[in-house]
């Protein structure tokens, strides 16, 4: 126990420190978990006393730089302060830096000043018992009091400190997050209390959670209210997916100080309850070291942690997949939904305002985050506009603020994020260095709270992920608009996830355009020998999503079945990943096809059944499974149950030819689902 370590860490406030630790020590010996009321100020003892076998018992905290003998009067002071207040009072620990001198006076042991204070103290009904740094050695040496030796006796991080840093990285990623949207001096505030309920009911029981919906629904904002009620109750530690993305398991929780997992782990194995958050949780694909991710998720099970991954709504289908598979949680799922349409325009009659003629443009209007941004900027607005209107005029008051044009910082300020967007895609880092960029464009970008800036990492982050969207689109764009031929494109785009990603809903949103130019430059780059297949795939899954699937398969009719049908193979095989929802309603396992490929991929599948369908169940049962599961009717239903049927009929008629029972009950499902259709 070195006091001079003690005087550095806690120069000029030795004395707030010493009775924080005078506190602790004094509920540890009494085995106190839940401490001890005090005023603010309080006089004569530190706290209100405690009662034990019929007794009551107060401490006080004496630090001295000068000797005790000197300070006899402040602690008779002190004593006689603590009788007048807490009358009943027995027994009073004094706690003190120093120990006590040995009488001058060799036929006595203790000196005069110590029988002066414990006589006065005797007078006034109360028995002394001195805590001194013998006593206060041996009680931090205790191994249940380690905490305490680290706290305030040694230079190295300790629990304390990774508890607060911590807290201060939470504050941080949801600094920016909005819970309420203004409207002059109204405020929007969507009940979710059903939900906020379920999360902490799930977490009292040590349930893991995936909360899903759509990007700028509400999900980290709807957490941010659990996490506001709740920081001071239970443990709670949140983190961005692509933090996750690390060397070492440890550099995870480098904050100010560079602590270890196993610190982590340890800091909190006490508590019941505690919460593990992993915000914006579709990017763990992104990560390159799942081994990492693994071990980590492995050892927050192994220590009872509770589990929340944020997600948007389009992946779940293949987060819900990792976690199960790969991670062997067990989990619910908690939908953020959005607005309804009456729940919209009962809002607009609440705080009236206006919704756009363009019907496409109110539904967009259903996101909260696209909801706020429009009442924000409604006096600029024209609501006979489209949606993509609305984007670019949101790009140029939020992103570029170009009502300031000085020096062309509403310039500079878009260059500082589509660099950061750009580096994120080619590094998979969260944080970014960008001192090669405008320092006025990125101080204002962040006092917008556009970007976040973390100091140990000394790096830049995004704030939300449609800020980073519009980056990506841009970047996408302006790539299709300066591009030469269509290698270049894709050469020039690079061939990360996140761009990838971006590319699939550039595509999603020109074919919803019917924009004509986009078909033959898809035509081009699927017939095209230079374009690698992964971004064939892209371009395959945003025409299954698209209502131009029923031109592209008549197009490409041949180019599908050739070789024997490799590319409908290929196609297949994407429908079922990329063409999907999950059900969190009926069952977190069920499939729920999305996109009009469905129904051209069902339809030439009919077509070719001779050629391919016999040969094929494996692949092509499941799709019709899934199909018939959600959709009762329709040409496209009474094609998959007439695909089935013929199945059934051809073992009847033909000897040679049998089904294995699991591919029979596949196919017995299907017909299941169709008779169920024509008894409607």
């Amino acid at each position: 126990m070195n006091w001079k370590i003690f005087q550095l860490k806690y120069d000029k406030q030795e004395s707030w420190a010493f009775e924080q630790m005078s506190y602790l020590l004094f509920c540890a010996e009494f085995n106190n978990r839940i401490g001890l009321f005090r005023y603010k100020n309080q006089t004569g003892i530190e706290t209100e006393p405690m009662e034990k076998d019929g007794k009551l018992y107060g401490f006080q905290s004496k630090y001295y730089m000068t000797s005790i003998a000197d300070n006899k009067n402040d602690i008779i002071d002190s004593i006689k302060k603590a009788k007048s207040k807490n009358k009943d009072l027995d027994e009073l620990f004094i706690y003190i830096n120093q120990e006590l001198s040995e009488s001058t006076n060799k036929s006595k042991k203790k000196p005069q000043y110590q029988l002066d204070i414990e006589q006065f103290a005797k007078a006034e009904g109360i028995n002394i018992q001195w805590r001194v740094p013998s006593h206060i050695e041996l009680q931090l040496s205790l191994p249940a009091n380690k905490y305490l030796h680290d706290i305030f006796f040694s230079l190295d991080p300790n629990e304390e400190d990774l508890l607060n840093e911590i807290s201060k990285h939470n504050e941080n990623i949801l600094q920016a997050i909005q819970t309420k949207i203004t409207i002059g001096d109204k405020q929007i505030k969507i009940d979710r209390t059903s939900i906020l309920e379920s999360i902490s009911k799930d977490c009292q029981e040590r349930k893991n959670i995936v909360i899903s919906g759509e990007g700028g629904c509400g999900k980290t904002a709807t957490f941010k209210d659990f996490y506001n009620s709740n920081f001071n109750k239970i443990p709670i530690c949140v983190f961005k997916a692509n933090e996750l993305n690390v060397n070492h398991i440890n550099d995870i929780f480098q904050f100010d100080h560079k602590f270890k997992f196993t610190q982590f782990l340890n800091a909190y194995k006490d508590e019941p309850t505690k919460v593990f958050v992993i915000d914006s949780a579709e990017k763990l694909a992104e990560i390159n070291n799942n081994d990492i991710l693994r071990e980590l998720i492995q050892k927050l099970k192994e220590n009872e942690w509770s589990i929340i991954f944020i997600t948007r709504y389009s992946y779940l289908n293949d987060l819900t997949f990792h976690i199960k598979e790969n991670y062997l949680l067990s989990y619910t799922v908690i939908d953020v939904s959005l607005l309804s349409i009456d729940e919209l325009i009962s809002i607009s009659e609440d705080f009236n305002f206006s919704l756009p003629d363009n019907q496409k443009f109110v539904e967009r209007l259903r996101n909260l985050f696209y909801l706020s941004e429009y009442v924000q900027h409604y006096s600029s607005i024209d609501r006979r506009g489209n949606f993509k209107e609305f984007v670019d005029l949101l790009w140029k008051k939020r992103i570029q603020n170009n009502i300031v044009q000085k020096d062309n910082i509403h310039l500079e300020r878009e260059k500082c994020i589509i660099n950061i967007a750009k580096q994120r895609c080619e590094t998979g880092r969260f944080y970014i260095n960008a001192d090669n960029l405008s320092q006025a464009a990125l101080y204002n970008l962040r006092q917008d709270e556009i970007l976040g800036y973390d100091e140990v990492h000394n790096g830049y982050f995004i704030t939300h992920d449609i800020y980073e969207e519009w980056a990506l689109d841009k970047i996408v764009t302006r790539n299709y608009s300066n591009h030469s031929n269509t290698k270049q494109f894709f050469d020039d785009l690079g061939d990360s996830l996140p761009i990838r990603r971006a590319l699939r809903l550039w595509l999603s949103d020109q074919l919803l355009d019917n924009n004509k130019e986009i078909e033959s430059f898809i035509q081009g780059a699927f017939t095209s020998n230079d374009i690698t297949q992964f971004w064939k795939d892209e371009i395959l899954v945003s025409v299954l999503l698209s209502e131009y699937s029923e031109t592209f398969f008549n197009f490409f009719e041949n180019e599908i079945i050739k070789n024997d049908f490799e590319l409908l193979r290929r196609i297949l095989f994407l429908l079922r990943i990329a063409c999907t929802d999950v059900s969190a309603v009926e069952n977190i396992e069920v499939i729920k096809p999305k996109g009009r490929g469905w129904k051209e991929v069902i339809a030439l599948i009919y077509k070719h059944k001779s050629d391919f369908f016999e040969n094929n169940l494996k692949l092509v049962l499941p799709v019709l499974t899934d199909w018939c599961n959600f959709n009762k009717e329709g040409a496209t239903t009474r094609h998959a149950g007439l695909l089935a049927l013929s199945l059934i009929q051809k073992t009847e008629t033909e000897k040679n030819f049998f089904i294995q029972d699991k591919v029979e009950e596949k196919i017995l499902e299907v017909i299941f689902q169709c008779i169920q259709r024509d008894k409607k």
